[in-house]
């Protein structure tokens, strides 16, 4: 019994190596994507990408290889990656005459199938039209009460803490404090009070686990199912309890805010009073809550973080914006929605920011619809997997002049840079599922940079000064603390 037990493994075994064996020499030399250059180690399977990105080095490899094969490089069996400024409208742009549009990854969007994220065609329509007024400059001119309560908050814990420049404050703490408070308050109803009491609430943390959880989840899944189970015992068990914590976490406010009715102008309220055919269900306003909160917080927080870090490593640009500011306003109540939207040097480091350090480095990953499609003039077969890597693009020499210097001037018209492509950098992405909140994100952007500009001299602390040049990312960067010494200027409130 022993002795045909033991043959009956082998063969299972036998067999399952000389099928994945089998599968690799196929990939390598006889898949459709066989034309693309990349790295023969990377075609054969699946695995080598996945460890890239587990590694949370995903970005730098990357820009590697397109510096070695060119715009177009093939990571995985069935899979591209490219740079090239002319794929956004192939890739992500608007299908004309009713053309099919190249779906999400479902490995990518898995758990996000009923909000914007990642609705099918038909609901992301709805949602959106649902949404949309809420994310207007019209819609966030109203809220600037509500937005400034916060924003002002912030400014005064500033001061209590910052010792009159005496200790470093964590700006990366700080920055996701408000960003936080302002967008549960806009969703949900209040904010999560990390401010008023000038501590992190839990689910800050949470909701940045398990965004980095639902990544790992997402590449287990994308394996053989004998193999999945193996894959997703390597996932902490602290990651998947927060990751469940803050999906329960976001259906308990939702329920807190029905009670509050229809009546309060928020994200909420949109979606309460749709009737008949443009209904969100229950299960869609917790989903939708979710992402909403993830996508107006972090990524505005972190491009606050990288635009102070950038500013203080470029005196130059630092003084500059600094003299813009300060010559613009009166007094820091002027700094507002309505004022703060044309300053040409506060807009140059805007944008030259989200192109050093993009909130999301990597990429958000297509799947060619069916009949396959012409993309920078290739065809690519349906079915393949393409994606857009936001970092790479931005910091290729065949885009951008001088592109791992911070220097606004190249969005101001200077000579030096008149052969970038400025078309390649979409950090809010293009076409029906661009980011719905980008007028949310640069006002709050704009208006919180000026007014710590306004309201502190600062300059990086020791431990702070390479925060920018080796940060992990798992969708979202891993920021470490961003210490800064702040001195109040005492210029008029």
């Amino acid at each position: 019994m022993a002795t045909h037990a033991s043959s009956a493994i082998s063969i299972v075994l036998l067999s399952g190596f000389a099928y994945l064996l089998g599968r690799a020499i196929y990939n390598v030399f006889f898949h459709p994507l066989r034309k693309f250059p990349g790295p023969k180690t990377m075609a054969w399977g699946r695995l080598p990408w996945t460890a890239t990105v587990l590694g949370g080095k995903p970005y730098q490899k990357l820009l590697d290889l397109h510096d070695k094969y060119g715009p177009i490089v093939r990571i995985a069996d069935n899979e591209l990656s490219i740079i090239h400024p002319d794929a956004w409208k192939d890739v992500y742009g608007h299908r004309k005459g009713g053309g099919l549009e190249n779906t999400k990854d479902p490995f990518v969007i898995m758990g996000n199938e009923h909000n914007l994220l990642g609705a099918n065609i038909e609901d992301h329509s709805r949602f959106r039209r649902v949404l949309s007024h809420g994310f207007s400059m019209q819609a966030i001119a109203e809220q600037q009460p509500r937005i400034s309560t916060h924003i002002d908050l912030l400014f005064q814990r500033l001061h209590e803490q910052c010792d009159q420049g005496k200790t470093p404050m964590d700006l990366v703490t700080w920055y996701n404090r408000v960003t936080f408070d302002v967008i549960s308050d806009m969703t949900w109803g209040e904010p999560l009070g990390s401010l008023e009491k000038s501590q992190d609430h839990p689910w800050i943390h949470a909701m940045e686990v398990s965004t980095k959880g639902l990544n790992f989840i997402g590449q287990t899944k994308r394996f053989p199912a004998p193999l999945t189970p193996i894959f997703e015992k390597l996932i902490p068990k602290e990651v998947k309890r927060l990751t469940r914590d803050n999906f329960m976490y976001a259906a308990i406010n939702v329920e807190k805010r029905i009670e509050l009715g229809e009546s309060r102008p928020d994200f909420m309220e949109a979606m309460l009073r749709q009737k008949g055919e443009r209904a969100i269900s229950k299960e869609e306003q917790v989903a939708n809550a979710f992402i909403i909160m993830l996508g107006g917080s972090e990524t505005s927080s972190t491009a606050l973080a990288a635009a102070v870090y950038y500013l203080l490593k470029s005196p130059e640009a630092f003084s500059k914006l600094t003299a813009e500011i300060l010559s613009a306003f009166q007094t820091e109540s002027d700094i507002n929605v309505h004022n703060i939207q044309n300053l040409p040097y506060l807009t140059a480091v805007m944008e030259e920011t989200l192109r050093v350090h993009p909130p999301l480095p990597n990429s958000s990953p297509r799947l060619v619809h069916e009949g396959g499609r012409v993309i920078c003039g290739e065809f690519i077969p349906e079915g393949t997997g393409v994606s857009i890597p936001h970092w790479a693009m931005y910091h290729s020499t065949e885009n951008f002049s001088l592109p791992h210097s911070f220097i606004p001037e190249r969005w101001l018209g200077d000579p030096r840079f008149d052969n970038d492509r400025r078309e390649a950098r979409k950090p809010f992405a293009i076409g029906p599922r661009n980011c719905i909140g980008m007028n949310l994100a640069t006002t709050e952007i704009r208006i919180i940079l000026a007014r710590t500009i306004w309201n502190f001299e600062m300059r990086l602390a020791e431990d702070s000064k390479n925060w920018g040049e080796s940060q992990k990312a798992f969708v979202l960067w891993e920021k470490p603390a961003l210490n800064v010494y702040m001195t109040p200027r005492n210029l008029p409130r």
